[in-house]
């Protein structure tokens, strides 16, 4: 319990990535590049937008793990694409519209998924994330292998198992640069 109220009550640096910025008192900004705006994500939304920001790997990894049902690749191509469009679709024109905009924000701190890992100063969790990473890189690929996947699928799974490894590499050098 103790544990819990030691935490930061802000949000700064629980959402990394592309486009994501701290504002002048500190809050999570996401901006977007299509409409050059930038939305102030609080904890409210934190899980939900952090669902919709990997919104394509999600669909790719469900995709692949249900490529089986799937009578061929192109009827999985296609159900990945709608999905696609309608998970951008609900992004841009209901979520973001429930954000507060903001232009008080410096592009100059963004907030990298390496920053945050090493201001974190939990070891163990960058550990766990390692591990999970590389099980998965792992796991997709050898999934794709025994359901026999077609060439869409295989490359599909092989691409996420070079981000997931990516991730585990970040966690990685996060970890030796740990003081």
């Amino acid at each position: 319990m103790a544990q819990n109220k030691s935490r930061k009550n802000n949000n700064s640096g629980n959402i990394t990535g592309r486009n994501i910025y701290l504002d002048n008192h500190g809050q999570t900004v996401f901006y977007d590049v299509l409409t050059k705006k930038g939305y102030i994500i609080d904890s409210k939304v934190e899980s939900k937008f952090y669902l919709l920001k990997n919104r394509f790997f999600l669909v790719a990894i469900v995709i692949i793990l249900f490529g089986e049902y799937f009578s061929s690749w192109v009827q999985a191509t296609i159900t990945g694409i709608a999905i696609c469009i309608f998970t951008e679709l609900y992004f841009r024109f209901k979520f973001l519209r429930g954000l507060r905009e903001t232009k008080k924000f410096d592009r100059g701190k963004r907030q990298t998924m390496l920053l945050a890992t090493i201001e974190s100063n939990e070891p163990r969790k960058a550990l766990l994330r390692v591990v999970l990473y590389c099980a998965f890189a792992i796991l997709i690929v050898v999934n794709a292998l025994m359901i026999k996947a077609d060439l869409a699928i295989m490359t599909v799974s092989i691409l996420l198992c070079i981000v997931a490894s990516y991730c585990a590499v970040i966690n990685v050098i996060a970890l030796i640069k740990m003081k």
